[in-house]
């Protein structure tokens, strides 16, 4: 296997232009990085993660007893936390190693190619893509922090080749680019669900790029991939070494077809949660994060939504992110589903949207075809869109707006 090496052919560039070298780092003890500009955050995890030694980017609880010892050849990241406080958890450098040798392969990268990172290197997203950048010995150019018009102008005056995006990412890249990007020849948008919408954005601001979806989670990494013969819907099929199995509420694998919760068992794995705080479930080697979908006999994966965000509608189940694609398939983009109590059904759906997108009336005869209780009851807009350091919609934040206006 390759050793990560930052080598002089690793270039990073921070947002101001200015270059940083390497710095050795190996420690026995957990490393805090604070959770500074991108530039200098970088530098010290880059060092790190040279020294194999484990590191942790931002605070860390007082009651992490683990806090002053640390276990070479690890390190913790955070969840994105969208719909509940962030997790920090642990994971090996090899889970993510063997998934950069990977990638390297699929899609040809080289020491020639030169990545852009828009978010926060605290959430797993970001730091991914700049480890694999590095260890990859590609150039890299930090975004973290600076305004979607001065992000496109900067990927293209450095003409960057590789971009690892979410949706709410590219939608604001796209919004503001002067111009196309033409020297991104891949992008890897995942996150959060590629709608038809975003993805054809992704397409003419990157009219030469490559692009590809993926789903996965903090905890899992990649699971799945999509292809240039996914079917609409679908998130692909299983990541290379991936293996995914759909199980019933007994833990019995489904049919093919059937919907079930989803487990996963593959080398990318995390290790353990930091907190004591566990949201996945784990069994026979595999883990699940309570994520609901099928696989069609191609082995297509099609999610239908996490079970920690399904709520009830006159005792039927709702899962949330079906609402979203079904608006998101008609033009409203961003758009979230969100529940709101009901004496009488005991939740009814609240549809939230951007302040000058389509107007209450247009937005209820797109609803038409819906289920009967899937149908938003209640209306709400915000003059922007509430996101994470993750990228990724504060659902949160969309939660207590429904709240405030019962």
């Amino acid at each position: 296997m390759k050793r990560f090496a930052w080598t002089p052919a690793s270039t990073v560039i921070g947002p101001k232009g200015s270059v940083l070298p390497p710095v050795p780092v190996s420690s026995s003890k957990l490393l805090l990085i604070p959770d500074q500009s991108a530039a200098l955050c970088l530098q010290q995890t880059g060092a790190a993660f040279l020294g194999h030694s484990e590191f942790c980017i931002g605070t860390i609880s007082r009651s992490d007893t683990q806090q002053q010892s640390g276990r070479p050849g690890y390190f913790r990241c955070l969840t994105a936390g969208s719909s509940g406080t962030p997790k920090r958890l642990r994971r090996s450098h090899a889970s993510w190693t063997e998934s950069f040798i990977k990638n390297a392969g699929l899609w040809q990268i080289t020491p020639h190619d030169s990545y852009a990172i828009l978010g926060a290197l605290s959430h797993s997203l970001a730091l991914y893509s700049c480890l694999e950048a590095l260890y990859l010995e590609a150039d890299l150019l930090l975004l973290s922090g600076v305004r979607p018009d001065r992000q496109a102008e900067q990927i293209a005056n450095h003409r960057s080749s590789i971009l690892y995006a979410t949706p709410t990412q590219i939608r604001q890249l796209s919004s503001y680019a002067p111009n196309p990007l033409p020297d991104l020849r891949q992008v890897i948008i995942g996150g959060a669900a590629l709608d038809a919408v975003t993805q054809q954005a992704a397409r003419t601001l990157c009219p030469n790029a490559n692009i590809v979806a993926f789903y996965g989670a903090a905890e899992t990494s990649f699971i799945s991939l999509t292809d240039g013969d996914t079917p609409d819907g679908s998130v692909g099929r299983a990541y290379p070494n991936v293996e995914i199995s759909v199980r019933d509420a007994t833990g019995l694998p489904v049919s093919s077809g059937a919907t079930g919760e989803l487990w996963v068992h593959s080398p990318y794995l995390f290790d353990t949660y930091c907190d004591g705080v566990a949201s996945a479930k784990s069994a026979d080697g595999f883990i699940s994060v309570g994520e609901v979908g099928r696989l069609d006999g191609d082995g297509y994966l099609f999610l239908t939504g996490r079970k920690s965000r399904m709520f009830t509608v006159a005792d039927q189940n709702i899962f949330p992110e079906a609402i979203e694609r079904w608006f998101q398939a008609r033009g409203v983009e961003p758009v979230a589903a969100v529940p709101r109590r009901d004496r009488r059904l005991g939740h009814v759906v609240v549809l939230i949207t951007l302040e000058n997108c389509q107007s209450t009336a247009q937005l209820k005869m797109l609803g038409k075809g819906l289920a009967m209780h899937a149908i938003p009851r209640g209306f709400l807009s915000v003059a922007q869109w509430p996101t994470l350091a993750s990228g990724k919609t504060d659902l949160r934040a969309l939660a207590a707006l429904v709240d405030a206006t019962q």
